[in-house]
């Protein structure tokens, strides 16, 4: 059993990256579990929409969101705090384990790694790489954020 994890700042090809893989035989999950398309990514998202959550409430309890990366505390991921995290994660997992190759793929991935980690040591992690200009535009586009804003988001995520 194989498992990867699909990770990399937002409008970075990570939704491109993960329906490529998906089609070369990667499971993502059961299809009503994956989050439906939308207008800004109308070919699909291609992600868990428990993992989404999980890696939400990861952030959360570190003071954390999707747009807002504070300084971490070295070891962070061995809170007691993330003790029923941890928990849920490996029921949402559970599934994932028969199958022979399987991922997941969520850009907070980027930011959440350590926390997979612990779980998962052999973990095999794509990291999705784009100019960070066109990530800011990108950004600007959906979001309406300046092109600052969006550059240090991206510089935080690949930092991470």
């Amino acid at each position: 059993m194989s498992s990867i994890c699909i990770a990399g700042m937002h409008r970075s090809g990570t939704s491109m990256v993960s329906r490529v893989l998906n089609l070369a035989g990667l499971y993502l999950g059961a299809d009503e579990k994956i989050m439906p398309p939308a207008p800004e990514n109308q070919e699909g998202f291609w992600e868990h929409l428990d993992i989404v959550a999980i890696n939400e409430e990861v952030l959360a309890s570190i003071g954390a969101a999707w747009d807002f990366i504070p300084e971490f505390e070295s070891g962070w991921e061995t809170a007691d705090a993330l003790n029923s995290l941890y928990e849920r994660a490996r029921e949402i997992l559970q599934p994932f384990e028969k199958q022979e190759f399987w991922g997941w793929k969520d850009p907070r991935n980027s930011i959440t790694l350590p926390f997979w980690k612990h779980l998962l040591p052999d973990v095999k992690v794509i990291l999705c790489v784009r100019h960070p200009l066109e990530v800011a535009q990108s950004l600007r586009s959906r979001n309406g954020s300046s092109i600052i804003f969006g550059l240090n988001l991206w510089y935080q995520y690949n930092l991470a």
